[in-house]
């Protein structure tokens, strides 16, 4: 199978949808958060589509806070019952109790829409797809930079975890995820 940009379904909650965003809002979001991308000017459109959309497969393997809105559709958001970070507490008192506020699991304000992609989860997913294009390796273990022979020396690279995101995709999901909390960057 061929893979150019047509190659990208975006359709919200649908069973075949393969990325959150389009090339174009890819290439805005490079232009509008990154001053040096190299591999994104370099990488041809189709591996910016492939990078899309192993950027989503990967984010839709997270165990991510509520549910989906669809059982059918192929990625893992839109999804319903998850609290927006930073929402405003509308409707606590000092005293912790409810007035007119929706209120789940534990937590009082507001959630995010489960017709509607977060523009959170867009960013991340570019962000991703730059550092795969970046050459991001999911492997587990270290990474030899150099060896000698005789002096029997080794020198690792540094390497993170197997199955690690990058740190900048870790900071803007973080509290969206089940078991997390939201780290500052």
């Amino acid at each position: 199978m061929a893979i150019d940009a047509n190659s990208l379904i975006t359709t919200i909650g649908d069973s075949t949808s393969n990325s959150y965003v389009t090339l174009e809002e890819f290439a805005d979001y490079r232009d509008l958060n990154r001053i040096n991308a190299d591999a994104f000017d370099g990488a041809t459109a189709d591996n910016k589509v492939r990078a899309l959309i192993m950027a989503a497969r990967r984010l839709s393997r997270l165990n991510w806070r509520g549910g989906k809105v669809s059982g059918n559709q192929a990625l893992s958001w839109p999804r319903i019952e998850v609290p927006v970070r930073d929402s405003s507490l509308d409707g606590i008192s000092l005293y912790g109790t409810m007035s007119e506020s929706r209120y789940t699991g534990g937590f009082y304000g507001d959630y995010y829409e489960s017709t509607i992609i977060p523009e959170i989860i867009k960013n991340a997913q570019c962000e991703l797809a730059i550092a795969y294009l970046e050459g991001f390796e999911q492997s587990e273990g270290q990474q030899i930079k150099s060896f000698s022979a005789d002096g029997v020396r080794i020198d690792y690279a540094t390497s993170s975890k197997g199955g690690a995101l990058p740190a900048t995709v870790q900071q803007m999901i973080s509290g969206l995820l089940t078991g997390e909390r939201l780290v500052r960057g």
